[in-house]
């Protein structure tokens, strides 16, 4: 039953614009997830990284992989092994929005599509999901 499930809320992990470092925000919404999988040995997450859809759908591709790497390398360098830690960039699959090809939107509501997600791929016993929040 999900009804005593643990519920991590994360803040959303967003990027400037073409670029993949992270904000110091989003190391601290890194260091709870590296917290978590510290708590509990055997749960697995796979990182989700997506971009807006500003620029060919090829370049946005790459562009996610290496912000979802960024991200799977910062919980690495924070004492989680690799095995644990599966990553993927999605391009500018999964609009969180209505700012898709040729549709006029603010850099804010653009900003809403730069971001990566964590999703679990084994709770390793834990009763826990992980709600990114909008």
């Amino acid at each position: 039953s999900t009804g005593n499930a643990m519920m991590m809320v994360m803040k959303p992990i967003y990027y400037d614009f073409g670029r993949e470092q992270l904000w110091s925000t989003a190391k601290e919404e890194l260091d709870k997830v590296a917290g978590l999988l510290k708590r509990h040995p055997g749960m697995k997450i796979r990182v989700l990284s997506y971009t807006d859809v500003i620029g060919t759908k090829s370049y946005n591709l790459k562009l996610s992989h290496r912000r979802a790497r960024i991200a799977a390398e910062y919980l690495r360098q924070h004492g989680i092994g690799a095995s644990r830690v599966d990553f993927k960039g999605m391009g500018e699959s999964h609009i969180n929005n209505h700012c898709g090809e040729g549709v006029a939107c603010s850099a804010a509501e653009r900003r809403m599509n730069r971001r990566t997600e964590i999703q679990i791929l084994d709770p390793g016993g834990a009763e826990l999901a992980i709600q990114n929040e909008k």
